[in-house]
């Protein structure tokens, strides 16, 4: 179905639960926040996307998104650890955002992409 593969389908299920749970905690705290439940239900998620990427890319770039995505997560999980004070909660927030649009990127991509047109249409009516 929408000619996604196997390998696919468990990236797919696998990153999925990080788009409701980043809309969840954008919503109710207006950032990601990694030390909670939903911070490492996140994390799980996001980690499982950003590695299975490597088994399913067709594109160069998604390579890079998905290198880049690593490294904004667990900067952003890690800074905490660091003594920066105040700081950190901002360089906190910062990089589990940009994770947030990596994610974001691929998937409206891949739904445009795959969907059929006439679908959207479909469920308009």
């Amino acid at each position: 179905m929408f000619g996604i593969s196997p390998f696919g389908w468990i990236h797919t299920l696998g990153s999925l639960p990080a788009i409701p749970v980043a809309v969840y905690m954008y919503a109710r705290y207006g950032r990601i926040v990694p030390r909670s439940k939903l911070g490492a239900v996140y994390f799980i998620s996001m980690l499982t996307g950003a590695l299975t990427v490597l088994l399913v890319a067709h594109q160069p770039i998604s390579y890079g998104i998905a290198a880049a995505t690593l490294l904004f997560l667990l900067a952003g999980y890690g800074v905490a650890w660091l003594p920066l004070g105040r700081a950190a909660v901002y360089l906190e927030t910062c990089c589990l955002t940009v994770t947030t649009f990596l994610l974001m990127v691929p998937t409206v991509s891949e739904t445009l992409r795959r969907v059929p047109d006439g679908l959207f249409l479909c469920l308009q009516n």
